[in-house]
């Protein structure tokens, strides 16, 4: 039977297969003859796995990567938190491009220029919010709240006047 991956449904019910424990019996059988249909053998015999030297750290190697630009100070922001790197020696990394990695146990590193930098949560400042800060300053002394005249128009308040119609062109009012 020829098949294709979306047709093995189809092939097993031609086979007579109506539950898991025949479609298991069945199975050897239909992989045999896959692996004589598309095996291909190899164009160089020669083993090409080469043996990682010393020990990989998979975490890091399956981490997930994104790229950031640092700012001036080598900080980035990240997952909505901002890092720098956790050594003084890795400090100047102003304006560079870095491969941010979060690993499966949450540990943050930067990659820049091959190297692997661990990087550390800083806080960042909290905003105060302009109605407290100029409250502040005018309670310190260093801010004088400006009050106009007493004559001044914004102390009269709105003046409605009777009968004047804006759209009219020489501006004078009627009654």
């Amino acid at each position: 039977m020829e098949h294709d991956a979306g047709q093995a449904a189809g092939e097993l019910r031609l086979l007579g297969v109506s539950d898991i424990t025949a479609a298991n019996e069945v199975l050897p059988k239909l992989i045999a003859r896959h692996n004589r249909k598309f095996a291909v053998t190899p164009a160089e015999g020669e083993d090409v796995y080469v043996k990682p030297e010393g020990k990989v750290d998979l975490d890091f190697l399956f981490a997930r990567r994104e790229s950031r630009r640092t700012d001036h100070g080598g900080m980035i922001s990240y997952g909505g938190r901002r890092y720098v790197p956790a050594a003084d020696d890795c400090l100047g990394m102003a304006q560079t491009t870095v491969e941010v990695r979060e690993t499966s146990t949450g540990r943050i590193w930067g990659v820049s220029k091959g190297r692997r930098i661990e990087m550390k949560e800083v806080e960042s400042q909290k905003r105060v919010n302009s109605d407290e800060a100029s409250a502040k300053k005018r309670k310190s002394g260093l801010v004088k709240a400006h009050k106009p005249a007493p004559d001044h128009p914004w102390r009269r308040g709105v003046v409605k006047r009777q009968g004047y119609h804006s759209t009219c062109r020489d501006k004078r009012t009627f009654a």
